[in-house]
């Protein structure tokens, strides 16, 4: 029999949340690249990366969930940037990885400057939306503590 502790509660609460967040950017990511009408180019070009940004962030969140929200959110944007700068090079392997839709998903096709700032928007978004997670759900309530 499992003992549920009140952290533990806010562990599975808090994962719940991050959670839904993951199952809601999933799509908001893929409709990114298929969306059609006002501001059409920029939402193609750029949008993605903002929800690629978050989509990190809540998966590492949910996994470690007592890292710092900024901590988290600093460390995906470091790799997204390398992964950037990555699309300058392009090996056989890597080339063969980004012909298939998933790599061309992950890795990216093309180096781009502008998806910097949108890397670093969806790192702000990102993290304050797991830090807010966090200090409703994560911090100990008064009656937690009695």
């Amino acid at each position: 029999m499992r003992f549920r502790t009140a952290r533990n509660r806010r562990l599975n609460n808090y994962r719940k949340a991050l959670a839904v967040a993951l199952v809601v950017s999933v799509p908001l990511g893929l409709w990114t690249k298929a969306h059609q009408g006002l501001w059409q180019a920029w939402v193609n070009g750029f949008a993605g990366a903002i929800v690629y940004e978050m989509f990190f962030i809540f998966l590492i969140s949910f996994f470690f969930p007592e890292l710092a929200a900024w901590s988290i959110a600093a460390a995906v944007f470091v790799a997204t940037c390398a992964l950037e700068f990555l699309q300058l090079w392009n090996p056989p392997l890597l080339a063969a990885v980004r012909e298939m839709v998933i790599g061309k998903l992950f890795l990216g096709s093309t180096f781009a400057w502008w998806d910097f700032p949108h890397y670093l928007l969806g790192g702000l978004l990102g993290g304050s939306i797991v830090l807010a997670l966090q200090a409703k759900i994560l911090t100990p309530k008064y009656f937690d503590r009695l």
